[in-house]
């Protein structure tokens, strides 16, 4: 702090008082500011007052002298992790936008971003958004693939533009094909879609692609065999149900075993659901009544 106080003389000679600097950064130095104001938020965070905690993060963005601080991501991605804790989606997705639109590759920033826009039902603001910053960086295969699934709320077709781009690019990955598969089956329940049979053609292919990428995991036999039961083609869709619920679970050693297994399991019983609708719709009420006491009952 002494650096920044000054002792100059004036011009008669008689020593100026001393006074604080009228500049924080000045005084204390851009680094050691911002390890301040993160030990004073940690101690508000301790003490249980987040909206506080928030609050003093907010008035530090929001100064003008700030606008040229070095440190600003910092400060965003603390502000944006207070206001998730309490629940203020609306900011959250403020700051996230801001860190999303300079580090666009970041997909653990976009997953956050969109629980967060979905949370605060801010999603049609924020698709616009995502779409015009695709069209300014069309290279970034993580915006037109977000792009594609802004559409979907919209128009298919265009969302199909959108994948088919990424898929350009990266063919082999699995959820390219699965979203694809997806879209396109979706568009095909339209009656009014122009060529209907053979948008069903080629959505059964990028699934069947999709199968065989996931090496025939129970999660992909269970998105083949829902995909095959929205066409209501229930004779190909037994089979890959019946796969997802042979399935084994995930490897012990797996480092997010408990995770996993939870969605193993929850991706059983809707496999286990779906199969039983089959059954009792065609009639067979035993063998509906078999699964559901064997994986739906507990």
């Amino acid at each position: 702090l002494d650096k920044g106080l000054r002792s100059h003389r004036r011009r008669d000679g008689h020593p100026r008082r001393w006074r604080r600097p009228r500049n924080v950064l000045k005084a204390f130095g851009e680094r050691r500011f911002l390890e301040l104001l993160k030990h004073v938020v940690r101690t508000l965070r301790d003490g249980g007052n987040d909206s506080g905690a928030a609050a003093l993060i907010y008035n530090v963005l929001a100064a003008p002298r700030f606008k040229t601080f070095a440190f600003k991501e910092d400060l965003r991605r603390l502000a944006s992790e207070l206001s998730l804790s309490t629940r203020d989606y609306e900011k959250t997705c403020a700051f996230l936008w801001m860190m999303c639109y300079k580090q666009p590759a970041r997909t653990d920033l976009w997953a956050i971003f969109l629980n967060c826009a979905a949370s605060s039902d801010l999603i049609h603001t924020y698709v616009k958004n995502i779409q015009r910053l695709a069209k300014l960086k069309p290279n970034n295969t993580t915006l037109a693939l977000l792009a594609g699934h802004g559409r979907i709320l919209t128009r298919k077709s265009l969302a199909v533009q959108e994948y088919m781009r990424v898929f350009a690019k990266i063919p082999e990955c699995r959820l390219v094909n699965l979203c694809l598969g997806a879209c396109l089956i979706s568009a095909a329940m339209n009656r009014n879609v122009h060529g209907r049979h053979v948008t069903i053609v080629r959505a059964v292919a990028f699934m069947m692609r999709y199968y065989e990428l996931s090496e025939k995991s129970p999660r992909a036999s269970y998105n083949v065999g829902r995909a095959f039961h929205q066409l209501d083609l229930t004779h190909f869709a037994i089979p890959y149900y019946e796969k997802a619920l042979a399935g084994a679970g995930p490897a012990l050693n797996d480092e997010h075993y408990e995770l996993r297994q939870s969605e193993h399991v929850i991706m059983r019983r809707f496999a286990a659901h779906n199969l039983m609708l089959i059954y009792k719709a065609s009639g067979q009420e035993d063998r509906a009544r078999e699964i559901l006491y064997e994986y739906l009952v507990i």
